[in-house]
């Protein structure tokens, strides 16, 4: 996270972004993991220096559903962070 935190500033700057939704993996049972503890450190990190909103989504089969999406050479991790922004859109956006 320590050349994260300052590229994420300057993307926040740099686009006036006022919102982030960050995933947050659990194991399938909703409990949390090893990996859920170091996505909320990193979350407490954007926290002190982000001066708008962080909100964790639940990102258990983003994965699964991103492999059924993809083209050859795309990487999972995009595909399933677009996945988790579009749950995130539906379910936040009024329609």
């Amino acid at each position: 996270s320590q050349y994260l935190i300052p590229e994420l500033k300057k993307v926040i700057e740099e686009y006036e972004i006022e919102h982030i939704v960050l995933g947050l993996p659990t194991n399938l049972s909703s409990r949390e993991s090893q990996q859920t503890t170091k996505v909320q450190a990193i979350g407490r990190h954007i926290q002190d220096m982000f001066p708008g909103t962080l909100e964790y989504w639940d990102e258990r089969y983003t994965s699964q559903l991103a492999k059924r999406y993809l083209e050859k050479r795309q990487s999972v991790d995009i595909e399933s962070a677009r996945i988790l922004l579009e749950e995130w859109l539906q379910i936040k956006t009024p329609v």
